[in-house]
Parts: C-alpha cells; sequence; structure tokens
C-alpha cells in the first residue's frame, strides 16, 4: 500500500471515528497518547517513519496538541525522539519498549 493510499484511509477512519462518537458519550474518543500510538504502529506496520508532523495530518490535530502529547508519553517512557539522518529539522518518533508493550494492552488486538 502506497504511503498517500495509507494516508487517506486514516484520515477517513478518523472522519467516521468522529460521525461515530458523537453519537455516543465523550468517554469513547481515542485519546491524543492513543491517537500517537494508532500511528506509530500504523507507520512501523507499513515501514514508514512516524512524525509530529505526520500525526498532525493524520489526525487532523494542532501540532500544539500533539506536541503536548508527545512530550508527555516521552516523560512517561513510551516514546523517544531522533532527528532524521536525512533531513535534522524533522523529528522522529519511535516506540519504546514500554510503548509497544502498551499499545499491546490498549490497541494491538
Amino acid at each position: 500500500m502506497d504511503k498517500e493510499k495509507a494516508l487517506s484511509q486514516l484520515r477517513e477512519f478518523n472522519k467516521a471515528w468522529y460521525r461515530i462518537a458523537q453519537c455516543y458519550d465523550d468517554e469513547i474518543f481515542l485519546s491524543t497518547e492513543g491517537r500517537v500510538l494508532y500511528y506509530m504502529i500504523e507507520q512501523e506496520s507499513m515501514g514508514e517513519e512516524a512524525t509530529q508532523k505526520g500525526l498532525c495530518e493524520v489526525w487532523m490535530m494542532n501540532k500544539k496538541t500533539i506536541h503536548s502529547a508527545v512530550k508527555r508519553m516521552e516523560k512517561m517512557g513510551y516514546i523517544i525522539r531522533i532527528d532524521s539522518a536525512t533531513d535534522k529539522r524533522k523529528k522522529l518518533l519511535i516506540l519504546t519498549d514500554r510503548g509497544r508493550e502498551l499499545a499491546k494492552e490498549a490497541i494491538v488486538p
């Protein structure tokens, strides 16, 4: 599956999720941290890099919200941020072993 098709499908999923969630309590919304994990798992499964910019695009959320969630998750030891080898301005998001365990428990069936 190519990157544009995958992004398109994730955007459609996000739109559908919001439509469904509007019918129920706000409690069923996936947390920002959950969205970070979901995105990272999807990117990893496609062999793609996970970035904060990518998170903003896929989940249609602002930079500040994503940055705050990433910072919290990094502080908790779920992810690390590293410089891209090809573009030093870009930070790559990497799941730690602790983050993978959380993903298995919370997201991956």
